[in-house]
Formats: structure tokens, C-alpha cells, sequence
């Protein structure tokens, strides 16, 4: 499922990389034009990320690979509200959204944090047990 997200941010950062470099460098101001191009570089980097979570997480067992999904489901709504507003700012289209680019700069924090989380885990080996119900 990562890849497919990774996929379709790669897309859609082309596509409003394309429409800003262009378009609104001859239609607004450069302040609204690096707001627009900072939702750019974000939507780039996370499709990177999610790109590598999709790589690695099938290849992991148990709590690993919990942490892996959780960190991912984390970055991809993250970069969603955080992107959609950025870009909504950036156009002047912000609106009733002006709460959606906090809530995802939460979300993208919380999946660096489950990321480390990860990183604990593979550490210690604990990442491959599975976990029992009791």
C-alpha cells in the first residue's frame, strides 16, 4: 500500500512542482510562491520516505513491522493535511483549512517517533517477536 502512496505523492509533487515553477511564478508574489513550493519539497521528501517504508516494511516481522505501518499510516495523512494546506495557503485557497497543515506537522512528527521506535526495536531484536494474546 506504501508504494502505491509513494507513487501518487511522486505524482502529484511532479505535477504541483510543474504548476508552481511555471504558472504561478508569472501569477503571484514570491512569498505565496515559496509557501506553494514548501508544500513541493514536503510532498517530495515523503514520497521518499514512504517510498523506503514500502520497501522495507513487508520484509518485517511482528512489532517491527507494526511500528513500520503505524509510522507510515502516520506520514501519509500527515503529509496529506500538512501538504493541502501548505498548498491551499500558497494559493490564497486556505480558507476553513487554516487547521489541517498543525494537525499534520502532529502526524508527520508522530511517524519520525514510531520510526525511532523501529530503529529501538531492530536494536534490541525485539522487533521480530511476535506478540502473544493472553
Amino acid at each position: 500500500m506504501f508504494l502505491l502512496i509513494s507513487g501518487l505523492l511522486g505524482l502529484i509533487s511532479l505535477l504541483m512542482a510543474s504548476y508552481g515553477g511555471h504558472y504561478l511564478a508569472t501569477e503571484v508574489n514570491d512569498e505565496v510562491r515559496q509557501t506553494f513550493m514548501t508544500g513541493v519539497r514536503y510532498n517530495q521528501i515523503y514520497a521518499i520516505v514512504l517510498l523506503i517504508i514500502g520497501l522495507l516494511q513487508p520484509a518485517q516481522k511482528g512489532q517491527l513491522r507494526k511500528m513500520l505501518g503505524i509510522s507510515g499510516w502516520c506520514f501519509t495523512i500527515g503529509t496529506c493535511f500538512f501538504i493541502t494546506g501548505v498548498y491551499g495557503a500558497g494559493l490564497g485557497m486556505l480558507g476553513n483549512l487554516f487547521f489541517l497543515p498543525p494537525i499534520g506537522a502532529v502526524l508527520l512528527l508522530a511517524g519520525w517517533i514510531f520510526i525511532a521506535i523501529s530503529g529501538i526495536l531492530k536494536l534490541t531484536n525485539k522487533g521480530d517477536q511476535r506478540s502473544t494474546n493472553r
